[in-house]
C-alpha cells in the first residue's frame, strides 16, 4: 500500500517502476491510498494544489499494473482523515469536526459518490477500500448540534450502510479498517484490545460482505497477532491483514523493527489461512522516508507471507539474486536511527535535525557522542553508495544527512552548557559549528531534493524547503545573538535560561539520556504554534 497523500504524490513512472520491483518480490496487488489527491468532477478543490492524479494517469497506472499481472485497489476516505480538504470553503458545510465528515448530510454523500465515481471508472478491479478508520470525533461537532446526546455507534454504522450502498451502485466491493468498532462499538475500549466483546446488535448491522482489514503493525508476539484475529471473528465479515513496513517515522527507515514485528505476524496468517495480506508504506508527517528505503522490508514480507518456511538465510540469498546487493548492506540504511544497542523505535535522524538549538526540546536524550557516531555512519553510508546500484542515491542522502547530523545533532547540547558555564571563549569556538551545521544541512537538502524528484510529483517538497530553510535561518540567528553575547551587547538568552525537562515527560533535569521516537517536526522545532 503506497501512502500517495501525507504531501508525496508518485509519479506515474515511479509506481511503474514500483508494480516491476514488487512483482520480484511476489507481490500481486497495489493499493493507492489517496485521501484527496484524485480527481473529482465539479470538485475543483478536491485535492487542488497537492499533485492530485488526473484520471488518465489513474487509468495509465491500472493498465500497466493489469499488463504485469497486478490488481490495483484504491483506498480513499469516506468519513475522517480528509483534513486537507477543510482547508477550503468549500467543503465547510460537510466539516463534522477536526478532520471527520458529516455523517448524515446529503452533501457529504454527494461528495462520496463523485469518489465513487472516478474509482469505478478508472481502476478495472471493483475493490475499494473505504477507509473509516481513527474517526475518534465522529457525530461530536456538528452533526451533535444541540442535541443532549447522541449515540456514535449508531452514527458510524448508519454512516457505513449508507456508503456501502453507494458502493455497491457503482459495483464496488468494499474493505475497511477494523479499528472504529473496537472504539465505538464495544464500550470504550480501545484498539488492540483482544478481549473486546462487541455489541451484537452492531454487529449485525454490518454489511456482510464488506472485508474488515485487522491492521497491526506492533506486536512481537504471533500469539498477540492471534489474539486479535480471534476477537475479529465475532463478525461473520471476511477478515483480511494489514502489516507495516515502517517508513512513516521520518527520513529514515525501521528495516530491522519492521522485520521484528512482521515475522510474528506472517506466522499467524499462515496458520489462519488468511488469503488477502498487505502490508502498508504510510509516510506521516511529510513522506520523508523513500519508499526503495525499505525494500529490505518489502522483499522479506512477499517472501515470507509466500513461503512462510524460507529461512532468513534463504531470503538474504534471494535478495542478492534479485538485486546484486548484498542484504545486509541494504539494512545499513536504518544506521542513521541506530545510536545504541536498545530494541526498539527510535528516530533521532529526524528530531535531532530540527531540534531548536536554543529551546532544547530534544536536548535530554543526548548522549555526548552523538557527533562520533554520526561521521561514522556517514562515512559507512557514502561507502555503500557504490555497492546499492539503481538506489544509490538514497544511501548517498543519508550520508549526507548524517554528515550535517554530526555538527547538527548535539549543537544545543554542546551550547547550552557553554553557556550555564559563562564560558565566552568556548562559545566563541562553537560558531564554527554553526557554520558548518548550516553548510552540511543544505547539501543534505540539495540531496533529499534529488531523492524526492526521483520518486514524487514536486507538489508536497515545499514543505521541507520551508522545513530546512527555517532551520538554516533559525541557525544564523541563534548564531548572531550568541555574538550579541560574547560581546557584551546582551546580558542574556532567554531560551539558553531555562532548564531542561525531560522530553519523555518525567519532568526532572537531564544530563545524559537516551534515543526516542518524535516524528512530528512542529514539536522537535518549537513548542509555539506554527
Amino acid at each position: 500500500m503506497l501512502d500517495c497523500s501525507r504531501n508525496a504524490v508518485k509519479t506515474v513512472k515511479e509506481i511503474k517502476h514500483i508494480i516491476d520491483v514488487l512483482k520480484k518480490c511476489n507481490y500481486n496487488q497495489i493499493l493507492l491510498y489517496i485521501e484527496d489527491t484524485f480527481e473529482l468532477d465539479g470538485e475543483a478543490y478536491f485535492g487542488y494544489l497537492r499533485g492530485r492524479y488526473t484520471k488518465e494517469e489513474l487509468k495509465e497506472i491500472d493498465r500497466y499494473a493489469v499488463s504485469q499481472g497486478f490488481e490495483v485497489v484504491p483506498c480513499i476516505q469516506t468519513l475522517a482523515h480528509l483534513n486537507q480538504i477543510f482547508r477550503w470553503n468549500a467543503y465547510t458545510d460537510i466539516n463534522d469536526l477536526s478532520d471527520v465528515l458529516l455523517c448524515g448530510n446529503e452533501k457529504t454523500y454527494n461528495l462520496i459518490n463523485k469518489m465513487f465515481d472516478t474509482v469505478a471508472e478508472c481502476f478495472s478491479s471493483n475493490k475499494v477500500n473505504i477507509g473509516m478508520d481513527e474517526a475518534y470525533l465522529v457525530g461530536y461537532g456538528k452533526y451533535r448540534g444541540d442535541k443532549t446526546e447522541i449515540i456514535q455507534s449508531d452514527v458510524f454504522i448508519n454512516h457505513v450502510n449508507k456508503v456501502y450502498e453507494l458502493a455497491k451502485k457503482h459495483g464496488l466491493e468494499c474493505l475497511m479498517w477494523s479499528d472504529m468498532f473496537y472504539r465505538v462499538c464495544s464500550n470504550g475500549k480501545d484498539y488492540f484490545e483482544p478481549k473486546v466483546e462487541f455489541k451484537k446488535e452492531l454487529v449485525e448491522k454490518l454489511p456482510k460482505d464488506i472485508t474488515l482489514i485487522y491492521w497491526d503493525y506492533y506486536h512481537y508476539k504471533s500469539s498477540d497477532y492471534e489474539k486479535m484475529y480471534n476477537c475479529h471473528k465475532q463478525f461473520s465479515n471476511k477478515i483480511a491483514f494489514a502489516g507495516g513496513i515502517w517508513s512513516w517515522s521520518g527520513f529514515v527507515p525501521q528495516n530491522k523493527y519492521a522485520l521484528s514485528v512482521i515475522t510474528p505476524a506472517i506466522k499467524m496468517i499462515a496458520e489462519n489461512n488468511i488469503d488477502e495480506v498487505f502490508f502498508t508504506a504510510w509516510q506521516d508527517n511529510g513522506a520523508e522516508c523513500p519508499f526503495f528505503a525499505s525494500l529490505p522490508s518489502i522483499f522479506y514480507a512477499g517472501m515470507k507471507t509466500s513461503n512462510p518456511n524460507l529461512t532468513i538465510s534463504e531470503i538474504k540469498e534471494l535478495f542478492y539474486k534479485t538485486f546484486n546487493i548484498k542484504f545486509d548492506d541494504f539494512m545499513k540504511l536504518d544506521l542513521p536511527n541506530q545510536l545504541t544497542k536498545d530494541k526498539g523505535l527510535f528516530n533521532p535522524s529526524k528530531y535531532l535535525l530540527f531540534n531548536d538549538p536554543f529551546l532544547g526540546i530534544c536536548d535530554s536524550t543526548i548522549m555526548g557522542n552523538e557527533s562520533e557516531l554520526y561521521k561514522t555512519r556517514s562515512r559507512i553510508l557514502r561507502n555503500l553508495s557504490n555497492k546499492m546500484n539503481e538506489f544509490s542515491y538514497i544511501s548517498m542522502f543519508y550520508a549526507s544527512l548524517c554528515k550535517a547530523l554530526e555538527y547538527k545533532a548535539d549543537l544545543g547540547f554542546k551550547t547550552r552548557k557553554l553557556y550555564k558555564e559563562n564560558d565566552k571563549e568556548g562559545l566563541k569556538q562553537l560558531l564554527k559549528q554553526y557554520d558548518l551545521s548550516i553548510k552540511y544541512i543544505k547539501i543534505a537538502l540539495n540531496d533529499f531534493r534529488i531523492v524526492w524528484f526521483e520518486q514524487n510529483k514536486s507538489f508536497g517538497f515545499e514543505v521541507q524547503e520551508i522545513r530546512f530553510g527555517g532551520l538554516i535561518e533559525r541557525l544564523l540567528s541563534c548564531k548572531n545573538r550568541l555574538i550579541e553575547f560574547i560581546e557584551g551587547k546582551i546580558e542574556k538568552i532567554e531560551e539558553l535560561e531555562q532548564v531542561i525537562l525531560n522530553v519523555e515527560g518525567e519532568f526532572k533535569n537531564a544530563i545524559k539520556g537516551k534515543p526516542t521516537i518524535i516524528n512530528n517536526y512542529q514539536f522537535n522545532a518549537s513548542t509555539c504554534i506554527i
